[in-house]
C-alpha cells in the first residue's frame, strides 16, 4: 500500500465522521426575541434622565448575559462566556 493511498483512506474516514457529526449534532433553538425586545424597550424607556444611565448600563449587561446564558455559551461569569 501506497503512502497516498492510506491518507486517501484516513481522510476519506474523517471526512465521514465529519458528515455523521454534523448530521447528527443537536440543533440549538434561536432566542425568544420577542422576549428580549420587549426587555430591551423597557430598559430604553427609563432612559430620559442622565442619572438613570448607569443602572441602565447595569440592567442592559444583564440582559445581555441572560441572552448568553439561554444560548449556552460557558463560562462561570459573563467575562468566561465572552472569550
Amino acid at each position: 500500500m501506497s503512502t497516498e493511498f492510506l491518507v486517501a483512506i484516513i481522510g476519506g474516514i474523517l471526512a465521514i465522521l465529519g458528515l455523521i457529526t454534523f448530521a447528527t449534532r443537536r440543533t440549538r433553538k434561536g432566542l425568544d426575541r420577542k422576549y428580549f425586545q420587549i426587555k430591551w424597550r423597557e430598559l430604553q424607556k427609563g432612559l430620559n434622565k442622565p442619572e438613570s444611565w448607569p443602572m441602565a448600563v447595569i440592567q442592559a449587561d444583564n440582559l445581555f448575559d441572560e441572552a448568553l446564558k439561554r444560548r449556552r455559551f460557558k463560562g462561570k461569569t459573563m467575562g468566561e462566556r465572552l472569550v
